[in-house]
């Protein structure tokens, strides 16, 4: 039985922005297919701003960090910072193409949404432009952080 594209996937949403159909990505098996090249990932973020003031101005600091996990089992922690919304912020995302894929080193980034959210980005690891969409709490930022190498979990 084929995978319509039309479908939608385990999490019950076929990720924004994929250049192809669904099916042909997870070669019509979405059971034990994710992704034949290795290239999609998750990126769960966690982030926590404050107010600093230097010299009398309020200066909108924070930290920023998570774990992104490919499909070839690895998972990449990063740890950064940079100037952000005041308070917690959580965020959930996916690249918007499937040939993006996390690199280790230095990356910057700006962010933000509210529900939807996007972020745009530059790794210095492979001198790549990136894009990833998905879904967080209400908040901006523009970060600087390390992508570590990977952690391989085994498949």
């Amino acid at each position: 039985m084929k995978y319509p594209s039309e479908s939608v996937d385990a999490l019950g949403f076929t990720p924004i922005g994929l250049d192809m159909p669904y099916g042909i990505i997870v070669q019509n098996n979405p059971v034990n297919k994710i992704d034949p090249n290795g290239q999609n990932y998750l990126d769960l973020n966690f982030s926590f701003g404050t107010i600093i003031t230097i010299g009398g101005i309020p200066i909108p600091l924070g930290m920023t960090g998570g774990i992104m996990l490919d499909d070839h089992g690895n998972i990449l922690p990063y740890l950064g910072g940079g100037l952000m919304n005041p308070g917690l912020g959580v965020s959930l995302m996916w690249p918007k193409k499937s040939c993006d894929e996390p690199v280790p080193g230095w990356t910057i980034s700006m962010q933000g949404g509210a529900g939807l959210v996007g972020q745009l980005g530059h790794s210095y690891g492979d001198g790549s432009n990136w894009k990833e969409w998905g879904i967080g709490t209400p908040g901006a930022g523009v970060t600087g952080y390390f992508v570590f190498s990977p952690i391989h979990l085994g498949k």
